[in-house]
């Protein structure tokens, strides 16, 4: 699992994916990449085609992956579709599940506000 955020302190869930991968230690490795704040045991930057290729070809070089699943913001996904992609990975093996922050509230008031003061 390549997990990335802006830093560690802004990461979500980071204790039940600690408990999953003791768990399923043969079975489950977490990349983290922080864009914002370089820590020693994570990679740094956005994630992009380096950090894929790098995951793909240097930490993980001797697995076949089947599929690859991919969720967070558009531009996010958008790259490393792309990346996946131009890297030979067919559009069948790749799955996406988009998630944005919640949709913005309208606060404009039209109309007459109604006070009776007692």
């Amino acid at each position: 699992m390549v997990y990335g955020n802006r830093s560690a302190e802004d990461a979500m869930f980071v204790d039940e994916l600690q408990q999953l991968q003791t768990a399923y230690d043969n079975r489950l490795s977490i990349v983290n990449i922080y864009s914002r704040k370089k820590v020693s045991d994570a990679l740094f930057g956005r994630i992009d085609m380096s950090h894929i290729n790098y995951v793909r070809n240097t930490l993980f070089s001797q697995l076949n992956f089947d599929a690859f699943y991919v969720c967070g913001p558009s531009g996010m996904i958008e790259a490393s579709v792309q990346a996946l992609s131009d890297s030979g990975v067919s559009d069948e093996n790749i799955h996406v599940e988009h998630f944005t922050g919640g949709a913005e509230i309208d606060r404009s008031f039209e109309g007459k506000l109604h006070t009776k003061y007692c």
